[in-house]
């Protein structure tokens, strides 16, 4: 590959995973909400904050142990 060549396939995949980093953080946000109604659903007590707590916890501990895998 040329100079050029490298330079546009480093391009199109930078513009790539700006895009993939764009659906992870919409799919995130939606996977947080989901699980925070389900947690105050759950657990009657708990606030939005321990909610949302507990969300990103989960969320955490599915993305270190890739939960859900395709």
């Amino acid at each position: 590959m040329t100079h050029d060549e490298l330079l546009k396939f480093a391009q199109a995949l930078s513009a790539e995973n700006a895009v993939f980093r764009r659906e992870n953080s919409l799919l995130r946000k939606e996977l947080r909400r989901y699980l925070m109604l389900d947690i105050q659903r759950t657990w009657t007590q708990a606030s939005d904050e321990e909610a949302e707590e507990q969300a990103e916890k989960e969320i955490a501990w599915k993305i270190l142990h890739n939960e859900g895998e395709v």
